[in-house]
């Protein structure tokens, strides 16, 4: 991110405001998470809502205040495969 974010929000206010987006996604809708359709349907929201985090952090910067230029990028890393 560039100054403009930093001077609104620590990097610990982006990492919590990312995650808060993404559980808000996950928990909606999820009575039963051991249907498959259902956990698709959420992967996919959560795909979608991935594609869409930085504007939204660009977004919550505006709205909190920031008066310099906001530049956000997002770099989603996979998990490996486990041991």
């Amino acid at each position: 991110g560039s100054d403009g974010l930093w001077d609104v929000m620590s990097s610990q206010d982006v990492v919590s405001f990312v995650h808060s987006k993404l559980n808000t996604i996950q928990s909606k809708n999820v009575d039963d998470k051991a249907e498959v359709e259902l956990s698709s349907l959420i992967e996919g929201k959560s795909a979608a809502l991935k594609i869409e985090m930085a504007s939204l952090v660009t977004a919550e910067a505006l709205r909190r205040g920031t008066t310099d230029n906001v530049t956000v990028v997002i770099i989603w890393l996979k998990d490996g495969p486990k041991m």
